[in-house]
């Protein structure tokens, strides 16, 4: 991956990059919400 890039694609790879970063970021906070409520519950289960 080379940072220069031709600019007539510029817009289109942003565009990609932009959706890329965008699900990326939508399975790290589902990821973070399901361990954290998964951990909750562990830990409600262990506690008296």
């Amino acid at each position: 991956m080379s940072d220069e890039q031709q600019p007539q694609g510029q817009h289109e790879v942003t565009e990609q990059t932009r959706k890329k970063n965008r699900a990326l970021g939508l399975a790290l906070f589902a990821f973070v919400i399901i361990v954290a409520v998964v951990s909750y519950f562990k830990i409600k289960s262990l506690a008296p």
